[in-house]
């Protein structure tokens, strides 16, 4: 499901944005339904007792924390840098964009396509789109979260980066018109 904001307004808008783009040509690209992809706009960085997770905002005072979910075959989530720059009526934030697959799901031969499906996602977001500039990707659980500190608790790690998972992190350099973001 292509997890949508009602109301969009500054950074929110061009993340949506290529956030509906880009759950189409996922869908689309690895065979998936509405109910086996799960992608997510901005995410907020929250504390909890073991560090920062990523969460999405469910409505009244629930949050929902964005890790690996065995029930879709991939979910995805937009994640901002906290310091951003300003100048002549533009913003530029560094912006990622984070992957947990299920690669028997996405890739049905049994055989560990990691490289195989982040370069389909490489792809689709090499060419600069809504203002993105891809600037590089990560691997590795440490790189991948290391906004969030709390993917590992305190007892052990949560998840592992072995198959079928596989996690990946795109990242870009985003320049937006706060004028234009409203």
């Amino acid at each position: 499901m292509n997890y949508l904001k009602d109301s969009v307004t500054g950074i929110d808008r061009p993340i949506q944005a290529l956030q509906t783009f880009l759950y189409s040509q996922v869908k689309a690209l690895w065979n998936l339904s509405d109910t086996s992809f799960n992608m997510f706009g901005r995410a907020y960085r929250n504390q909890t007792e073991d560090g920062y997770v990523p969460e999405f905002f469910t409505g009244g005072l629930d949050y929902n924390d964005l890790f690996f979910d065995d029930k879709v075959s991939a979910t995805a989530f937009f994640g901002v840098a906290e310091k951003q720059t300003y100048a002549s009526g533009s913003a530029t934030a560094d912006v990622f964009l984070i992957f947990m697959v299920n690669l028997d799901k996405i890739k049905t031969t049994g055989k560990r396509l990691d490289e195989e499906a982040r370069n389909d996602i490489e792809i689709l977001c090499s060419q600069q789109r809504n203002s993105f500039t891809m600037v590089g990707f990560d691997t590795g659980l440490d790189s991948v979260f290391k906004e969030y500190t709390g993917w590992k608790k305190k007892d052990g790690i949560k998840y592992r980066d072995q198959h079928p998972y596989h996690c990946f992190r795109i990242n870009f350099k985003l320049l937006y018109n706060i004028k234009k973001s409203i």
